[in-house]
């Protein structure tokens, strides 16, 4: 059985980290179903938290046979969008910043650099970067991310294009 549910731009919704529950409902009869196959995963008995409405309310979600809690499982599809990045190293600078596209990036090292746009996507990565112009001015205006690697730690830059 697939269900399948489409949200519109205008209600779009938005996730953070976490552990999310979807509430859904399908039409059947006892003999016809429809019905949901239990999840199996040899070696392990719980499979998951789910719950159903039963004739007594909420219940876990149980295998009929053995008794034991299932999962039911679910695929979220969407875009990836970061909207609040944290800044930690005060020995990276990002100049100019906002820019058109072209700027450096001042760092003490040689490091890995990778830009992306607001949907996590590279859009430019370069090794073995050491304080040279970028030239990115071919991308769209608005909010990209640098990642910036340097002796195996990651330190990430908000620039924006005009």
């Amino acid at each position: 059985m697939l269900s399948v549910t489409t949200f519109s731009p205008e209600n779009e919704i938005e996730l953070t980290n976490g552990t999310f529950w979807i509430d859904w409902s399908s039409n059947g009869e006892i003999l016809s179903g429809p019905w949901t196959p239990y999840i199996t995963i040899i070696g392990e008995t719980t499979t998951g938290n789910a719950l159903h409405l039963g004739y007594e309310g909420w219940a876990p979600w149980t295998e009929d046979g053995t008794l034991t809690a299932q999962g039911m499982p679910f695929l979220l599809y969407g875009e990836k969008i970061i909207t609040n990045i944290e800044e930690v190293n005060n020995n990276i600078f990002v100049y100019p910043n906002p820019n058109f596209g072209i700027f450096q990036i001042e760092t003490t090292n040689r490091c890995n650099i990778y830009i992306t746009d607001i949907y996590g996507r590279i859009i430019y990565q370069q090794n073995n970067y050491q304080n040279e112009t970028i030239d990115i001015s071919d991308s769209k205006s608005g909010i990209y991310f640098i990642r910036i690697n340097e002796n195996d730690n990651n330190t990430i830059k908000k620039i924006i294009i005009q």
